[in-house]
């Protein structure tokens, strides 16, 4: 989405529209396709702090903001998918499919303020997607019941 369509208020949209929702939302900060749709992401504003698909600890030192980049591995109905980088040509259309979502830890009052929350999950992934009928805040083991991290980036550097 381009910066006016962000500030006009999104309604709907997919998981990368829900991470620039977060981002001018909670921080002000616009980002770009380029910023946030991976291969392009990587030249842009952050750093990749994962690159361990099917790590057990993936979220244990995330930070809240980080982008989460994962594999869809479940239908809606919880079947198993066929999964893996061999699905694709290349990398890139590989990474460039990954479904993203922001890691947003334990969610406090202030993130139920800015955003139409209502979920008290416990460390969460705030994403949109079909399964979830549009923008969700999901728990961790939810989140990885449907989806495999491979990628995750922090945009906001303390």
């Amino acid at each position: 989405m381009t910066l006016d369509q962000i500030q006009q208020g999104p309604i709907e949209g997919n998981c990368r529209l829900a991470v620039q929702d977060y981002f001018y939302t909670l921080h002000g900060l616009y980002l770009g396709r380029e910023d946030v749709v991976l291969p392009e992401a990587i030249k842009g504003k952050g750093v990749t702090i994962k690159e361990l698909q099917g790590d057990v600890h993936f979220f244990d030192d995330l930070e809240v903001g980080d982008i989460v980049y994962a594999e869809r591995v479940r239908n809606r109905g919880g079947r198993r998918l066929s999964v893996g980088k061999e699905r694709f040509s290349t990398e890139n259309e590989w990474m460039t499919n990954l479904h993203l979502g922001v890691y947003v830890g334990t969610p406090t009052a202030d993130l139920f303020t800015h955003m139409s929350a209502s979920e008290d999950a416990g460390p969460a992934i705030w994403h949109a997607s079909r399964m979830a009928g549009g923008t969700a805040l999901w728990s961790i083991d939810t989140f990885c019941y449907y989806y495999q991290p491979a990628v995750a980036r922090r945009i906001i550097i303390k």
